[in-house]
């Protein structure tokens, strides 16, 4: 494997050369002014999955060296199985207009202020100029915001999802596409039983959605979650399913 992570391609000798690079794309000082900010995401939630992959194997054929990942356009990658056969991935994120906005705002405040998780981050609608400034607050303040009762944040997230996946059923080259892989680290999360209830919710969304749930492209859906791989779809069978860590 190349010392250098270029964002253009990797060759994967061995487990240990992905846990390098996993590290690498965490390293912001390999990050040059000619690296988009989309393209380092894209890295980063492909290299998460295939670093949880070697501690919760569910991508079979990313368990076989050598291999090779290449960075294309439409789809995200290519990757150079040891079989020498090829698989395609798509990359998405689950988040909101509200919520990138409310990071970028947090970005430009540095370590002074931090930000109330609110049912605005979880809306789809655009905001106003500015508007998620009020969610941000001075370290150490009371947390004011508007409480999320019930599963509230779940049942979005659900919503999130599907519309992730539909806004990329419809790309041209969608029917070519192995792998929908969602990075799914930008919206908050809380504690294991939030993330097991979003699948649920998930679950009862897609199954109430004839068009998505009888879709015939992207035989393999998955979420990059934080602490977790969420299983939404394999070998053409929806699952439904985070699969979570070892503690450690």
């Amino acid at each position: 494997m190349k010392d250098k992570l270029d964002f253009i391609e990797l060759t994967f000798m061995n487990p240990q050369d992905v846990e390098n690079s996993h590290k690498k794309i965490f390293d912001e000082r390999i990050f040059d002014i000619q690296s988009s900010t989309s393209t380092i995401i894209e890295w980063q939630c492909l290299l998460n999955t295939l670093k949880k992959n070697l501690f919760i194997p569910c991508i079979d054929p990313l368990l076989y060296y050598p291999y090779r990942v290449l960075k294309i356009e439409e789809p995200d990658f290519e990757i150079e199985l040891s079989s020498g056969k090829v698989m395609l991935i798509e990359v998405t994120r689950a988040t909101t207009m509200r919520n990138e906005a409310l990071r970028h705002q947090l970005s430009k405040a540095g370590d002074k202020e931090m930000a109330e998780i609110s049912n605005d981050m979880f809306t789809l609608e655009k905001p106003n100029k500015g508007e998620m400034r009020k969610n941000l607050i001075k370290k150490g303040a009371s947390l004011q915001g508007n409480v999320m009762y019930g599963w509230y944040a779940e049942k979005q997230w659900a919503s999130i999802i599907v519309s992730a996946i539909v806004s990329k059923r419809n790309k041209v080259y969608s029917d070519k596409v192995d792998l929908l892989l969602i990075e799914d680290r930008s919206l908050p999360y809380s504690y294991r039983e939030a993330i097991i209830k979003r699948f649920e919710f998930l679950k009862s969304a897609i199954e109430s959605d004839p068009k998505t749930l009888e879709m015939n492209v992207f035989p393999n859906i998955i979420t990059d979650t934080k602490k977790a791989i969420g299983m939404i779809r394999q070998d053409n069978q929806w699952l439904f399913n985070p699969l979570f860590l070892p503690d450690g």
